[in-house]
């Protein structure tokens, strides 16, 4: 939990969701590290998601921006040798796992657990999250389903209608105005309510 501790609390220099953001970072590395090990033969994780069809849609598009197309190459002609193999015939059979998901789904549910321990037992983390920073809507409601205390979860919708207060002000006033008229921040404001209420990077894990 300690790592993960100092992985919050530094995070909360940034403006962003903290959980957001260090998903985000966990993902990219777990798609690094697999772009390359895909075009390897005998990696037994490799072999794995072949087994079970490779990654959802999303991380499958990832994988292909991130990757050396003749290398990922690789990997396609062994998934496509073992769809035809043993599934093509049985198409009650084509139903895709994700790793990857599972993997960031479980490294969420240990960030949600740090950020709500954390939040209850340090009154300096507690003060500079009021101060600076808010969770977006998925994880803060993640963050209500901990056992953290209801006087803190009070606390944290309560900072979280003050922020939403402040954007809807901030549009208010940007709906009134030529665009040439508007401030940057009132013209950033539509992207941040949306980054606010649905996640930062608009992956499937911050649904």
């Amino acid at each position: 939990m300690d790592l993960n501790r100092d992985l919050i609390i530094k995070q909360l220099s940034e403006e962003c969701c903290p959980i957001c953001s260090l998903l985000g970072k966990y993902e990219f590395n777990l798609m690094a590290n697999l772009q390359w090990d895909v075009g390897e033969q005998g990696n037994l994780e490799v072999e794995k998601i072949i087994r079970e069809q490779g990654f959802c849609n999303y991380h499958f598009h990832m994988l292909f921006k991130m990757s050396n197309p003749q290398h990922l190459s690789k990997f396609l002609i062994r998934y496509i040798n073992d769809f035809i193999r043993s599934k093509l015939a049985q198409p009650e059979l084509w139903e895709r796992k994700c790793s990857v998901c599972d993997l960031i789904d479980n490294r969420t549910q240990e960030l949600i657990l740090g950020f709500s321990q954390i939040y209850q037992s340090e009154a300096m983390f507690r003060e500079k999250f009021q101060k600076n920073r808010l969770l977006c809507l998925p994880h803060l409601q993640q963050i209500m389903a901990t056992n953290i205390s209801q006087n803190f979860k009070d606390e944290l919708l309560s900072h979280h209608k003050e922020v939403l207060n402040v954007f809807g002000t901030i549009m208010s006033s940007f709906v009134n105005k030529r665009y040439t008229e508007a401030e940057g921040e009132e013209r950033q404001s539509p992207l941040l309510v949306i980054q606010l209420m649905v996640g930062f990077h608009g992956t499937r894990w911050s649904k």
